[in-house]
């Protein structure tokens, strides 16, 4: 057995017999605040535990998992303190979504193996980013939805450390209200670039890229007919 899906407090007791599971998916349970089986599943590579009544306390027990590559921990409001996730030397996939309490990211700076960071809806929580500065194998990054980068047009952090991110592949900045992308122009490996939700006052970073590795560049909603963009739309750039 590789994957169990569970949503229920009586799925959990057994778990801890399952050493050999590598991986684990729960999903929206709101009821068993018991999670010490993991310190038992030392063979875990993949753990998803999306919306669940996960406390600081056990996120020191996730940090003892030492195969463990994937980790998703959107959700989780109980969490305040991410900082036993730098000791995750294998981890190369970090998800967050709405975790509204976690008020300091820069322990992820520790984790320089990382290839792929989720954020999600963070809201006023994701406020300041130059952690990403020290994540030079990052490739995939998506600070999407609702995020604290701007406030009324205005950049609330400085959006540099993103500059220095060169093996990027993949960027996802959607619905930020960023105005200004020439923090792109250094990523010249890019494939996929969405930046539907943003007020971009000039689209000629992503003509730039567009010469270089960029593939696919949204900028508009399939959804809706608003575009996002306040001047400079290249159509060709939208869904190609």
């Amino acid at each position: 057995m590789t994957q169990n899906i569970l949503q229920t407090p009586k799925d959990h007791a057994p778990l801890a017999t399952l050493t050999q599971l590598t991986h684990l998916t729960i999903e929206s349970s709101h009821y068993s605040k018991d999670f010490q089986f993991l310190s038992n599943l030392t063979q875990l590579t993949h753990l998803k535990l999306y919306c669940t009544l996960l406390t600081d306390a056990d996120l020191q027990l996730i940090s003892t998992l030492p195969e463990l590559t994937y980790l998703d921990i959107g959700g989780c409001q109980h969490i305040t303190d991410i900082s036993p996730l730098a000791r995750l030397e294998n981890l190369t996939e970090l998800y967050f979504s709405i975790n509204e309490n976690i008020r300091d990211f820069s322990f992820i700076g520790n984790m320089s193996n990382l290839r792929l960071l989720h954020f999600c809806e963070m809201r006023q929580n994701l406020s300041e980013i130059t952690f990403l500065r020290s994540l030079p194998h990052l490739t995939d990054l998506s600070i999407s939805g609702r995020n604290a980068l701007v406030n009324l047009g205005v950049p609330a952090c400085d959006l540099s450390p993103i500059s220095d991110l060169t093996n990027l592949t993949r960027l996802d900045l959607s619905y930020n209200a960023i105005r200004d992308i020439s923090f792109l122009l250094p990523l010249s490996k890019l494939i996929y670039l969405n930046l539907i939700g943003n007020r971009i006052q000039d689209m000629s970073p992503t003509h730039a890229l567009r010469q270089q590795s960029l593939k696919e560049c949204i900028t508009r909603s399939p959804y809706a007919d608003q575009d996002w963009s306040l001047h400079g739309q290249d159509p060709g750039l939208q869904n190609s």
